[in-house]
């Protein structure tokens, strides 16, 4: 099957499949160094995963208040978990770095998608528990060290409480999925969905770009067989290194 068949086959999958596949070329250029192709990679599977968070808004009535809110509670904790990433990488070796990897490990131990992937109403609470956990004494030493970090979780306690409040007001007037607020609109969705298909086709012209040389063929292959073959998407480990193997 060509690549551009499997391209277009792909945009015609359920969205989790195509989750699934990006996932696996940003681990597999991350196993080969291709630091861009995984960056893109990654920034096509948050623009997937978004799109099907507005599906389901749109389909559960949840209002445009509440889904601008929980977008900036998910860019907060992101901006948390970010922030501690560069400071281990900019300060490899020091205090600041040790300091950054407990507090990330403290505050997110399911990582960021243990809160972003949560249900809209399962999500301020488990922030909460994030907040709660940073005042923790054990920490306080380390946080203060990292001094970018009060003001990231200041700002999240600010819109974790209006993401709460809006969660409940949109509970107290009764909604439902048949009576309720319009919530995202058709036109946004779509917008969203067409983004997704873009990031898609820039990570494969950024792969077939940077391993167009000969020698850098059977990258390419290695890169782009999630997409030729989708069901190879996997997470055993195994499997995983037999086909490294197969294509190094």
């Amino acid at each position: 099957m060509s690549l551009v068949t499997s391209l277009k086959n792909l945009t015609l999958s359920p969205l989790s499949r195509c989750v699934l596949v990006m996932q696996e070329i940003s681990r597999r250029a991350l196993a080969r160094d291709a630091d861009a192709i995984a960056e893109m990679a990654g920034r096509a599977v948050a623009q997937a995963r978004r799109t099907i968070d507005l599906d389901a808004q749109q389909a559960a009535g949840i209002t445009p208040e509440v889904a601008e809110l929980a977008l900036m509670v998910d860019h907060g904790v992101n901006a948390i978990h970010g922030y501690c990433n560069a400071q281990i990488s900019v300060y490899r070796g020091e205090q600041r770095a040790a300091a950054a990897e407990h507090v990330k490990h403290t505050l997110l131990p399911g990582g960021v998608h243990g809160i972003t992937a949560l249900p809209h109403a399962a999500q301020p609470a488990e922030v909460d528990a994030l907040l709660r956990r940073a005042k923790a004494p054990e920490l306080a030493e380390d946080i203060g060290s990292l001094v970018e970090m009060p003001v990231l979780l200041a700002r999240l306690r600010m819109l974790n409480q209006k993401y709460g409040a809006a969660l409940l007001r949109l509970a107290g007037s009764g909604s439902t999925p048949e009576q309720g607020q319009k919530g995202v609109q058709g036109k946004e969705a779509q917008a969203e969905r067409e983004r997704w298909q873009e990031l898609l086709a820039e990570t494969v012209a950024l792969i077939q770009e940077q391993c167009a040389q000969p020698e850098r063929r059977a990258d390419r292959d290695y890169l782009l067989e999630p997409i030729l073959h989708p069901d190879l998407a996997r997470t055993d480990e195994t499997q995983d290194h037999s086909i490294e193997e197969s294509a190094a």
